[in-house]
Parts: structure tokens; C-alpha cells; sequence
């Protein structure tokens, strides 16, 4: 019982020890801690990512397809060119989406904030402008009819709305806040960005909710955030989606971590981080799957997935990837499969279809636009067979003076008495042509083109399957 009672005081008095040394540093030596904390943390992530982004590492991944985003940025040839950016109408960005969005991207982001409509403001400034004209010389004359002409055309911001609400997977970001991050005097001006109208004004489908178990679980007073901002209704709602973008730096100022939701005050839509809700958007994951485990992850669901739509036509849930795309892929699957590290296969080259304003069909390549007589006759299967069936050095001659030539095993030539006359293919591009069907141009309105094919090369990098489609890489390309 002695020796008992001696290892009882023993652990009692090291307990009461070891607590007043945690308590001690905590209280007097807190900042220290955090410090090394942050230090140690940054020596950790370089020691497991660091080679990853080294340019020079011989264990850099010979994958060159990259994460598949790519960053438009405001730097200072931009500011030279175009002068200080909040002097930018909002033209530019619509001119933005309308020359990316040709290029059909996967989703255009914008994590810059867009608070306010401004076209009343520039028009405003215009109308100053007049009325100080005719002080400064009374021999010039605007009528009100001609005044109101020249400034009916400042409509920058409808631009920018209808150009993102046409593009359809264009993002926006918002700024969720605290009211002790405004002077007190702006305190009335966001009284009403603190109400569930405002939230319901913006794009409410964007977010999630949590169950009231799972939010007393895992909402404390740094989760809730009353004010949103940075964006306004008209341009939110021309969005696929809404998220925050605020992020707050560590004491040393640089950021490591990011919280995966705000809610919205005490209402209970909660919000996700932009880049997570594009994901989920890119997913085609619907809200209500969005699964938060608290201290573990948040699910957002499977990167690929294929299903009818309503009127029973097969689709893929990434923007665009077609299901003819997915069906090339499986044609060569075997192949695929047993690709050796660094080996890879092309599937297709890039091929678009559209239709002029006129209703004409056309292909788009990067060998150039094909028009619809040499549309009408490649897209033929018997014309298809008798192609493919060309020797190197041979040519075949096709109605209305198309001819295609063969000229080597990786070089082919289009020539025809119409469009650009002449047109230069690889085999892959030739290859890809011929997929080309009659029905591919179905429900294709006037003016409008749908990617077909993605330039498509699969690679084995690193032990796993890499294309450029950023959803189609790795389990999920081999499944």
C-alpha cells in the first residue's frame, strides 16, 4: 500500500507539474510557440511537396498537363496599358469572358470583387462633363436628346452581366465579414447585406446547411460571418455559383490554412470557399450531397460522372467533355492501360461544330474552320472508310474538287475550291475529323459552336494515367 500510495503522489505531483509548465508557456510564451509551430510546419510541407515544385528536381513530375488552371493576371504591363485598375469599366471584363470563353475553359473564375453596379457613376461623370463643356465654350451645343444619346451608351455593367450569363460557367467571389471590419459611420450603409433578402438576392443555391446537431458541432464565433459583400445581385445571379474569397494571413503574414465555410450571421445558409464551390460546380455535385465530417473532410462527391439528362441523352458532369470524348477513351482502353511509365497515346486532336448565323454547319480545328460543303462531304461514313484506306504518297479526289492527300505517314492535305482552300492535318487530326457524324451537329442554335473533342493525349506519369482534362486523371481515368 506504500509503494502505492508513493506512485500515486508521484503521478499526482508530475500531473500538477506538467500542467502548470503547459499553462505557464501558454500564458507567457504563446507567441514563441505559434512561431515555431508555423516554422516547423513550413519545413514539413517543403520536405514532403518541395521537390514537387521545384523546377530543377529530378523528381518533378514528368506529367506537363500542369493542375489545368490557369491564372489571368492583373500585372503591371496591364496597369501601363490600361491605367489604375478601379478606373477599369467593367467592359473589359466582359470582353474577358466573351474572348476565354471561345476556348471553351472548364470555368472562368473571377476572385476579384465586384461591390457595386458603377454605370450610373461614369454616367454622372459624362453628364458633368457636358454641362462643363458648354460653360467652357457656349458656342458648343448638345441638345438633352443627343446628351442622353451619348450617355445611354455606358453599359458597362449590363455587359459584363449578360456576357457571364451566357457563358454559363462563369464564378463569382464575395466577401463574407464581421461589422467591426467597417467604420462605424458605414455601419447603416450594410445594415441590409446582414438580412436573409440580401442572401436571397445574391445566388442562395449556392450554398449548403448544415443539420442543427452538426452545426452546434462544428459552428463557433469565428464560423459566422453577418455581412456579405464584394458583390452585387444582378452580377451574382448571372454566375453558375457564389463563394468567399477572404482569406486571413497567420501573425507572420502568410497564409497556411483556410476555413472550408462561414454561415451566413445566425441565418442558416452556409458558404464555401470559392475554390471549393467551383470544384463541387466542376463535380456536378448537387448541394444537398455536400457532406462536411467534422475534423476529417469535406465531401464534395466523385470528380467524373456520367448520366441521362432529361431528355435521355447521355452527359458528362464536367462542362465540356462530351460523351463521344469518353467514347474514344474506351475505344483505346486496352492500349491505355498498358501504357509504360512515360509512354502516353493520342486520342483526338481539338474539333469543334457549329453553325453560322446563317444555319450553315462548320468544323473548327486548329488547321482552321472547314465549311459546310467539305462538312457535308467528310462527314459521310463511306467517305471515311475510303480515307482511312489511303497509302502514304497517294491521294483521293471527292465531289465538288475536295481532294485529301496523303503526302507521309504523319502529314495530310485538304484542299477544295472554297474557305481557306487548302488545309494542313497530322494523322490524329485526320483521324479526328473522321469522327465527325451528321448528328453531332443537332441542337446546335445559330452562332453557336460545342467542343467535340479536347485535344487529348493520355500519359503515364509517376505510376498514374494524366490527361488534360483536370477531372480525368489518375483512380478515376483508370476506372
Amino acid at each position: 500500500m506504500e509503494v502505492l500510495s508513493k506512485v500515486s503522489r508521484s503521478l499526482a505531483i508530475g500531473c500538477i507539474m506538467g500542467l502548470a509548465t503547459a499553462l505557464f508557456t501558454n500564458f507567457f510564451f504563446k507567441p514563441l510557440i505559434d512561431r515555431l509551430e508555423n516554422q516547423t510546419y513550413d519545413m514539413r510541407y517543403v520536405w514532403e511537396f518541395g521537390e514537387t515544385f521545384n523546377p530543377t528536381s529530378q523528381d518533378r513530375p514528368t506529367d506537363d498537363f500542369g493542375t489545368g488552371i490557369h491564372i489571368i493576371d492583373i500585372d503591371d504591363r496591364s496597369l501601363q496599358k490600361l491605367g489604375v485598375y478601379w478606373h477599369w469599366d467593367r467592359s473589359y471584363h466582359a470582353q474577358l469572358i466573351e474572348s476565354l470563353g471561345k476556348q471553351f475553359p472548364g470555368a472562368l473564375v473571377f476572385d476579384v470583387l465586384f461591390y457595386d453596379p458603377e454605370d450610373h457613376l461614369y454616367a454622372q461623370r459624362l453628364n458633368r462633363l457636358l454641362q462643363r463643356s458648354k460653360m467652357v465654350n457656349p458656342d458648343i451645343h448638345f441638345s438633352d436628346q443627343l446628351r442622353k444619346s451619348i450617355v445611354s451608351t455606358i453599359n458597362y455593367d449590363k455587359r459584363f452581366v449578360e456576357a457571364a450569363r451566357e457563358q454559363e460557367n462563369v464564378y463569382f467571389g464575395c466577401r463574407m465579414s464581421n461589422k467591426s471590419d467597417y467604420p462605424d459611420h458605414a455601419h447603416s450603409q450594410i445594415q441590409h447585406k446582414t438580412t436573409l433578402a440580401w442572401h436571397d438576392s445574391l445566388h442562395p443555391s449556392s450554398t449548403i446547411s448544415f443539420s442543427d446537431q452538426l452545426r452546434d458541432q462544428v459552428v463557433n464565433p469565428g464560423k459566422v460571418k453577418p455581412v456579405i459583400d464584394g458583390v452585387f445581385p444582378r452580377l451574382a445571379q448571372a454566375g453558375d455559383a457564389l463563394g468567399y474569397v477572404n482569406m486571413v494571413p497567420d501573425g507572420d503574414g502568410i497564409i497556411r490554412s483556410m476555413p472550408v465555410f462561414f454561415t451566413f450571421g445566425q441565418h442558416s445558409p452556409v458558404y464555401l470557399p470559392l475554390s471549393i464551390r467551383v470544384t463541387a460546380s466542376l463535380f456536378a455535385t448537387p448541394t444537398e450531397e455536400i457532406h462536411l465530417e467534422p475534423e476529417k473532410y469535406l465531401d464534395i462527391g466523385r470528380p467524373l460522372k456520367i448520366f441521362r439528362d432529361d431528355s435521355g441523352a447521355l452527359s458528362c458532369s464536367y462542362p465540356t467533355l462530351s460523351v463521344k470524348q469518353i467514347r474514344e477513351i474506351l475505344a483505346l482502353s486496352s492500349q491505355i492501360l498498358a501504357l509504360k511509365e512515360n509512354q502516353g497515346i493520342d486520342i483526338t486532336s481539338f474539333l469543334a461544330v457549329g453553325r453560322k448565323e446563317s444555319g450553315e454547319k462548320y468544323i473548327s480545328m486548329y488547321a482552321g474552320d472547314f465549311p459546310y460543303e467539305l462538312v457535308e462531304i467528310i462527314s459521310d461514313s463511306s467517305v471515311h472508310v475510303r480515307i482511312s484506306e489511303l497509302q502514304s504518297g497517294s491521294s483521293l479526289s471527292l465531289d465538288r474538287g475536295i481532294r485529301v492527300s496523303k503526302d507521309s505517314d504523319i502529314e495530310w492535305t485538304l484542299s477544295a475550291p472554297f474557305g481557306d482552300q487548302e488545309w494542313w492535318l497530322s494523322t490524329n487530326e485526320i483521324q479526328t475529323l473522321l469522327k465527325v457524324q451528321p448528328e453531332d451537329f443537332d441542337n446546335i442554335s445559330r452562332g453557336q459552336r460545342r467542343l467535340l473533342f479536347h485535344p487529348m493525349t493520355i500519359r503515364k506519369a509517376n505510376g498514374k494515367l494524366t490527361s488534360p482534362i483536370p477531372v480525368l486523371r489518375g483512380e478515376t481515368l483508370a476506372q
